[in-house]
């Protein structure tokens, strides 16, 4: 680094500790400390003084943008590291299955997983229909919330109540096609 650059990093070094303190995290000032003092650099590094923007405005949030873009990478790690993770003493928050529950009752686990898994890949599918068939898919059948009937569904959009059969039909059909060349996806009567 040039001095000018130099200097400027070492004159604001008390600036990572005030975004810290800022974003709530001074209590964390060991974890992300460093993370901010990389912030500073690219700051010294990228500021331009023509641009009329004194340097500790433009390093604030150099410095915040770095410790967020950490925190991001943390929570994508965490989200990845739970979703790998199949424990059988403890409860889920959605299902409320406990390991007691599996061993007391005709539970299967299989079913369940396989279950899980066509739930997503319906959704997934869902979302490739256009927004009217989605909304009348998603509120006639009840994925969402509760299910609507057709006169509703037909206040609502303002058709008549045979429009609105013929766009389930059509949305129930491209849905079936798009599940039908989906892979992974099985069906059990």
């Amino acid at each position: 680094m040039t001095d000018k650059k130099e200097m400027l990093c070492m004159d604001n070094l008390n600036l990572v500790y005030h975004v810290l303190q800022q974003m709530g995290l001074y209590d964390k000032c060991d974890l992300y400390y460093d993370v901010g003092v990389i912030g500073l650099v690219k700051a010294s590094k990228n500021y331009d003084d023509n641009k009329g923007v004194k340097f500790s405005t433009y390093a604030s949030r150099c410095i915040r943008n770095e410790i967020c873009e950490e925190l991001m990478m943390q929570n994508r790690f965490k989200r990845k590291a739970n979703k790998n993770v199949l424990s059988l003493d403890t409860s889920t928050e959605s299902e409320n299955i406990t390991f007691k529950d599996l061993i007391d009752s005709n539970f299967n686990v299989e079913k369940e997983i396989i279950k899980n898994e066509n739930k997503k890949v319906l959704y997934n599918n869902i979302s490739k229909l256009n927004t009217r068939e989605q909304f009348i898919i998603l509120n006639y059948y009840g994925i969402l919330e509760k299910s609507l009937n057709v006169f509703e569904l037909s206040q609502y959009l303002g058709v008549s109540n045979n429009r609105v059969y013929q766009i389930k039909k059509t949305a129930l059909r491209k849905l079936k096609k798009l599940l039908e060349s989906t892979k992974g996806w099985s069906y059990e009567k």
